[in-house]
């Protein structure tokens, strides 16, 4: 049985993009001399590749409004990132800093849907 909601493929696609980066980052820090002090950025562009791709095939599958299902994966996948940060450091704060990261996520997640609909279309 196939999953029909673009929104969801595309939110379990970025969600398994993450988890498989974020498993070769750890790997990098463990076994090379990768510096912690690049984890953050390293971090920030893992869920930028993440919302990226994942938006790409919700809006494949959408096959219309591809800005809208990237858009809105892209707004629930960082949602979750923060609210689960937000869990682990104990202080559930709502900063400038991440409804920033909020609002990039969306827009990373519009750009990739609009591109994903343009795949389709061929």
């Amino acid at each position: 049985m196939a999953i029909k909601n673009p929104i969801f493929v595309g939110f379990t696609w970025a969600f398994m993009t993450s988890i498989s980066l974020l498993l070769v980052l750890i790997i990098l820090v463990q076994f090379t001399s990768l510096p912690e002090s690049s984890l953050p950025t390293l971090t920030y562009a893992i869920h930028i590749v993440s919302i990226l791709i994942g938006a790409l095939k919700a809006g494949f599958r959408s096959s219309q409004k591809g800005w809208y299902a990237g858009a809105l994966t892209g707004f629930i996948y960082m949602l979750l990132i923060v609210l689960f940060g937000s869990m682990l450091f104990s202080s559930i704060t709502l900063s400038v800093e991440s409804l920033i990261q909020v609002v990039i996520g969306i827009s990373i997640g519009a750009v990739g849907g609009i591109v994903g609909v343009n795949f389709n279309a061929r």
